[in-house]
């Protein structure tokens, strides 16, 4: 199934896009920054600084979006991204950028939290507690639980 999380946290990122991304652009993008590493570094760009280095905080944002969402909807999914849709989204992000940074705190705290959940499950496989049928259960309800969440920290917003 998802052998390490980096695996895993694609098919969250997907799965959200495939439930509610396309209506929730705001929530999508700010789940798929906090998902990936340059989410920190975008947030520390941008608080702190003036105008010209926020705009291009802003520009390297969206390049940063565009590269997640590459990363995050490969395979199938991707082909059917357009470029369009792809445009739009980090046109998108580059306008609404307030409103994705307000709503990245909330998702890194999600995957963190998730991630500690992850690595029980793998551990309890590696320590024989459980066959690889059971983990791949326990993985694949994780996963759904965790987008369930992911979807709801959005609406609370």
């Amino acid at each position: 199934m998802y052998e390490n999380f980096d695996d895993f946290l694609k098919a969250a990122v997907r799965d959200f896009y495939k439930r509610s991304g396309v209506r929730k652009k705001a929530q999508f993008i700010a789940f798929a920054v906090a998902s990936g590493e340059s989410a920190s570094l975008l947030i520390d760009k941008v608080k702190g600084t003036s105008l010209r280095e926020k705009l291009i905080g802003g520009a390297l944002g969206a390049v940063a979006v565009r590269m997640i969402v590459k990363w995050a909807l490969g395979g199938p999914l991707g082909v059917v991204l357009s470029l369009a849709t792809l445009g739009s989204l980090v046109a998108y992000a580059v306008t609404n950028q307030k409103e994705i940074f307000d709503n990245i705190k909330a998702y890194r705290e999600q995957v963190s939290a998730v991630r500690r959940e992850y690595d029980e499950i793998h551990e309890g496989f590696r320590g024989g507690a459980f066959g690889q049928s059971e983990r791949d259960l326990m993985i694949d309800g994780l996963l759904r639980r965790f987008v369930e969440r992911v979807e709801q920290v959005g609406e609370s917003k």
